[in-house]
């Protein structure tokens, strides 16, 4: 939250607005909160609402909630040989929504590093790309390293122009590399340590399987990008605005990035006001779910909605045991599950219903499924838009930017607090069983 302060002060400054532009504390404000919970929604547009100073702060500010102001601390912290308290160990637990307490320092390092070379790779890459279309070379390095930090933060934001990367459709290079960013940042952090730590093992001679919660980010990942892709070709391919005015090849390029986009950034290489509304309706759903626990990506999470199928799965087979991939998954992180899906869906139709009641009738038409796709894009941090922030009010702006806020640390939050040792007396008694009638 004082980050989010901070961040509005400096935008609020004269020279961080673009010549002749006036920007109010509302809609500073608005930035700053959408750059610190790396979603991506604006108010004014970021490429010619703000100066190159201010472009500098939202790119500190994506950089600082991308990755958390806590694992810089925990990380100076260790290299001054300073003592880490059990209260820093729990709040870099619920930044990336850990299971115990080992190895933080260590996961801190790889996070710090890791990120450090994704983000230098990926700058170099597209100042060369950028460059190679015309831009000047100093441009060129600053679209490179400010578009890399947004990417693999999950940010979404950009500062090409008006249309972003409605202009770079077709332009394979760029795609291509925005995307790996994307799944590299909405993978999640314990992953990749999981990945290295196994192929280190195997140059040595040793083998050891990933762990489950690599293998189900891994599988939930993959299904859901590659079936997302699908329904966006089917639905899209013949929409003239979208997919239709595009070559065969360019349009599986589009329908993919769309797909890797919806569930971590919001990078838009498709005009969204223009999609079918099925494609609305499946791209809220998939910002709704987002990316990997521990990752820069929001939302419910691939893993929880895993969980939660598998359980289905299981029952319709009559096992009596939930498992997947010779593993076990207990009842808890079930219930864990379960939770963390009714708290954000309740939410999206509680925002839902107050912007309505806010704005009027006028959403009840066909501005519904644009609100919808707004507000799951505010709630799993992944910053889509069909234009509608612009038009809503005051109130309305502060819903999104509750959800936006609640997106960010809603799922990791309410984790947290089922993970802590239950402290009453109720919990230590166990109550006997009875069946009931459902369905």
């Amino acid at each position: 939250m004082l980050l989010i302060i901070l961040g509005t002060l400096l935008l609020a400054l004269p020279w961080s607005h673009a010549p002749g532009r006036s920007i109010g504390l509302a809609d500073a404000l608005f930035t700053a909160a959408s750059a610190i919970c790396v979603t991506g929604l604006m108010t004014v547009p970021a490429a010619s609402a703000w100066s190159v100073f201010g472009k500098i702060v939202l790119l500190l500010l994506i950089q600082a909630g991308g990755l958390s102001v806590i694992t810089y601390y925990i990380y100076f912290l260790a290299q001054f040989h300073q003592k880490i308290t059990y209260h820093d160990h729990l709040a870099i637990q619920a930044v990336f929504n850990l299971t115990d307490l080992n190895g933080l320092v260590r996961l801190v390092r790889f996070v710090l590093r890791f990120s450090l070379i994704m983000e230098g790779a990926a700058a170099v890459i597209m100042t060369v790309i950028f460059a190679f279309e015309g831009v000047s070379w100093a441009r060129a390095l600053f679209y490179g390293v400010f578009h890399a930090v947004s990417a693999f933060c999950s940010a979404g934001v950009d500062i090409i122009g008006d249309r972003g990367l409605e202009n770079y459709v077709g332009h394979y290079p760029l795609n291509v590399t925005v995307m790996l960013l994307l799944l590299a940042g909405g993978l999640g952090f314990t992953v990749w340590q999981d990945i290295w730590q196994n192929f280190s093992q195997l140059r040595s001679g040793y083998r050891k399987p990933l762990q489950l919660q690599t293998r189900l980010a891994l599988w939930s990942q993959g299904c859901m990008t590659v079936l997302a892709a699908l329904l966006f070709y089917l639905n899209e391919s013949e929409n003239s605005l979208t997919l239709g005015q595009l070559p065969p090849a360019q349009k599986w390029l589009a329908a993919i990035f769309q797909a890797v986009s919806s569930g971590s950034a919001g990078f838009a290489s498709l005009p969204q006001a223009s999609l079918n509304v099925s494609t609305k309706i499946i791209s809220s759903v998939i910002m709704l779910i987002g990316g990997a626990p521990g990752s820069t990506a929001g939302g419910i999470k691939t893993v929880t909605v895993a969980v939660v199928w598998i359980a289905v799965f299981s029952t319709f087979t009559g096992r009596r045991q939930i498992h997947a991939l010779g593993k076990a998954i207990s009842t808890r992180t079930l219930m864990r599950a379960l939770a963390v899906i009714h708290m954000m869906v309740l939410i999206w139709f509680i925002s839902v219903a107050l912007i309505i009641l806010a704005e009027g009738r006028w959403l009840l038409g066909s501005a519904l499924p644009d609100l919808l796709y707004e507000t799951a894009s505010a709630l799993g941090t992944v910053g889509l838009t069909t234009g509608l922030t612009t038009r809503l009010g005051r109130f309305a702006r502060l819903v999104i930017l509750a959800d936006m806020f609640i997106g960010r640390i809603g799922p990791i939050a309410l984790v947290m607090a089922m993970t802590q040792p239950a402290a009453s007396r109720n919990e230590r008694i166990e109550y006997p069983t009875e069946n009931i009638m459902i369905g």
